[in-house]
């Protein structure tokens, strides 16, 4: 068969300098070519593309099938005017239509509403999916059902090693490359997709072995000259029990092929320990996600997640290991308190984990999660809403600071955002070039004094509304904005100067867009 893969544009309305690539596509391009099927990938964010030219390119291949990779419903625009344009090029050719990935696989009625009754949606992971619609064709079958549910791969070392055909872009723009080490999560958060995804599939958390992840490893570094690398897993070390070993396991692999590496992972603080931590360190951990979410054990017995007294512990070993912390929280939620969101926001300040992200972040229901469904069900989500939905704040005063907070520090979102993308590839680079070094204490300061901005702002407004001030708190909230538009300025062109950003110019664009909607 002849298959192209697209991965079209995301419309988000929000900034987002981050492009990493299109793996799950890379993972589906391997599989079939390994079949002796012809591929073509194409990629709207790297390819630089219009969706009319992408819309051509996928024609004149001349495809048997043509698959779309979709991650929110943002992609949908984009998807229809590519379809479009590659249906007229084809005139009578009509290929199978697919489209897959986390908007099918959590929206899929959403998505069957939305997009044509031409396109079949395919479910949870695609390997053995495509398979089956390869048998189907090589028999003369050439239609295909308007679902595909797939199964989760059981053993991942099976799966050949993705397809990387913007390599070279990768290493030219110093980027990392992204790695998948696992697949699924051992978690069970209240609010996440994940568990359905688990329950669906009939599989957890899968893990290749390590050296299967050290082979790809030294395969990148040796054909690419990569040596920093991005873990997307949801999940990096897997199960407490055997996560220690996981961590030694990586360590030693490492160390046995003479591998100088840089990587980022995101894990579960249960999964961690004072071993994991010093064994990931030394095998070349430089940047770590840690899902702290709260400080407060009810609010984790409530989410369906285990409580970690020791987690701050954890977050200091890391950072005396040289690891940069970065934490996912959410001081917004449907049972927070101003008293609670102060100690929270104090022990982030303290362990500089208080951002532009951790300070505003508000929970949201994941489409498919727990709470989705009981939102849903108790009438205060709109079921034909796509994508996340926060959940509604019981505190009017909370509901007001979150407001506030909002418009006070949207002047800083872009350029925070652009700055704290880009420190994991340099701090990945410091460990094989020194001259990096003074690149990333020019980053950091920027950094500083960011986040010094969103401190001052969080914690003025508090200040205003545990003495019930809404109407000053307002007024304050004015006062800060305009004073954090003109660091934001000064964020442009430090960013521009030292090179994070193409120009000052695109990076103001984007806190218009941002800050006035």
């Amino acid at each position: 068969m002849r298959w192209v893969f697209i991965r079209p544009v995301n419309l988000s309305p929000y900034y987002d300098p981050e492009i990493q690539e299109p793996l799950g596509i890379e993972y589906l391009d391997a599989a079939r070519r390994r079949h002796g099927d012809a591929v073509l990938l194409l990629d709207a964010a790297f390819e630089e593309a219009t969706e009319t030219s992408l819309g051509r390119r996928a024609a004149a291949f001349m495809p048997d099938a043509v698959g779309f990779s979709m991650t929110t419903a943002q992609d949908i625009e984009s998807v229809l005017r590519i379809h479009a344009s590659c249906r007229e090029a084809l005139g009578a050719n009509e290929p199978l239509w697919l489209a897959g990935g986390n908007f099918i696989t959590c929206e899929f009625h959403q998505a069957a509403r939305r997009l044509p009754t031409c396109f079949t949606l395919v479910r949870f992971e695609g390997e053995q999916p495509l398979d089956e619609l390869a048998r189907d064709w090589s028999s003369g079958v050439r239609a295909a059902p308007a679902l595909i549910e797939g199964r989760g791969v059981v053993r991942l070392d099976d799966c050949p090693f993705p397809v990387r055909p913007y390599a070279a872009t990768m290493h030219e723009r110093g980027w990392a490359f992204n790695l998948q080490g696992s697949r699924g999560c051992c978690g069970a958060c209240r609010y996440c997709s994940s568990p359905a995804m688990r329950e669906a599939t009939s599989t957890g958390w899968r893990g290749r072995s390590v050296p299967n992840v050290v082979d790809e490893i030294e395969q990148l570094n040796r054909r690419f000259g990569a040596t920093g690398f991005n873990f997307v897993d949801e999940d990096f070390l897997g199960p407490d029990v055997s996560a220690a070993s996981r961590a030694r396991q990586f360590r030693e692999e490492i160390h046995r092929r003479g591998l100088l590496v840089g990587f980022s992972v995101q894990v579960r603080p249960g999964s961690l320990s004072d071993a994991a931590i010093e064994d990931l360190a030394a095998a070349g951990l430089c940047y770590a996600f840690i899902g702290l979410e709260s400080d407060d054990p009810k609010d984790f017995k409530y989410w369906g997640r285990p409580w970690v007294p020791q987690v701050w512990r954890y977050v200091d070993a890391l950072q005396r290991n040289g690891v940069q912390v970065e934490a996912g929280a959410m001081p917004f939620h449907p049972g927070a308190t101003l008293a609670g969101i102060r100690r929270f926001a104090t022990a982030l300040q303290h362990h500089d984990l208080l951002n532009y992200r951790t300070a505003l972040n508000r929970m949201d229901a994941m489409p498919g999660s727990s709470l989705h469904r009981h939102g849903v069900a108790e009438g205060y989500l709109d079921p034909d809403r796509t994508g996340p939905q926060p959940l509604p704040l019981g505190d009017e005063q909370v509901r007001r600071m979150h407001e506030n907070l909002e418009r006070a520090l949207a002047p800083l979102g872009p350029p925070s955002m652009h700055a704290v993308t880009s420190r994991p590839p340099l701090m990945a680079d410091r460990r094989m070039a020194s001259s990096t070094e003074r690149r990333l204490i020019e980053l950091n300061h920027i950094i500083r004094y960011l986040d010094a901005a969103v401190a001052d702002t969080f914690f003025a407004l508090l200040n205003h509304h545990e003495v019930s001030e809404p109407d000053t708190a307002r007024l304050v909230a004015e006062e800060l904005r305009a004073v954090n538009f003109g660091l934001s300025e000064q964020a442009c062109r430090d960013l521009a100067k030292h090179g994070f950003v193409r120009s000052a110019d695109e990076l103001r664009e984007a806190i218009r867009k941002d800050a006035h909607g």
